[in-house]
């Protein structure tokens, strides 16, 4: 895992390490099963049984134990150990967004806005891979409360081009339009602003009305 055991954890694990290395899986989950009633944790009790799972190359049954543990973290409010488990969750499943969505409400919980950002970024990137632009622009206004609107111009401008392929209506499109002039205006990028006007004018007039009155009430 990507944290640092507690003590109990680290001695369960030594005692089940033998008998996965030797491939026996029925005796490491008869050692686990008697070795959880020495510590009352939950959530550390299905965390460990899917590491045995997982050492035994069964990743979706081990996702699920993982799921488990994140919930029974989080619940119990250690939110620390439910961003690492979900972190893990993150490489073992294909709904890579949804842990993505859950660590990073984690890492924001946690006062840890460097490691939310970064999970966002990958977030939006990941959803408008897969055409999912609803989510991106989702993610997209949670990373605006995170960072500064200068250093999102890239992900706006490509939300925006989004959206616009997939005929979102024009009113969803305002707040990201302004979005991304007042990232423009914040780093002073004249020419990238002309280039957004021109695109938008492209596109319709009535987006690029919107621009343009926004731009005016900004002066």
């Amino acid at each position: 895992m990507r944290f640092v055991p507690s003590d109990k954890y680290t001695i369960a694990w030594f005692k089940i390490a033998e008998c996965v290395a030797r491939g026996e899986r029925e005796r490491a989950l008869g050692v686990y099963r008697l070795l959880i009633h020495s510590f009352d944790d939950p959530a550390l009790a299905q965390q460990l049984e899917g590491d045995i799972i997982l050492a035994f190359d069964e990743p979706l049954k081990a996702v699920e134990r993982y799921k488990e543990a994140a919930f029974l973290y989080q619940k119990s409010g250690r939110l620390l150990e439910a961003a690492a488990v979900t972190e893990h969750l993150i490489t073992l499943s294909a709904q890579k967004q949804e842990y993505l969505v859950q660590a990073a409400q984690l890492y924001k919980d946690l006062n840890i806005p460097q490691k939310a950002i970064g999970h966002l970024h990958a977030l939006i990137a990941l959803s408008l891979g897969k055409n999912d632009t609803a989510q991106a622009v989702q993610a997209l206004e949670q990373l605006a409360t995170l960072a500064a609107q200068a250093d999102l111009v890239g992900l706006r401008q490509q939300v925006i081009h989004a959206m616009i392929a997939d005929k979102f209506p024009l009113e969803s499109l305002i707040p990201q339009v302004q979005g991304l002039i007042d990232g423009l205006i914040e780093c002073n990028n004249e020419r990238l602003l002309q280039q957004f006007l021109a695109y938008a004018e492209g596109h319709s007039q009535e987006l690029h009305a919107i621009a343009i009155n926004y731009l005016a009430q900004k002066a």
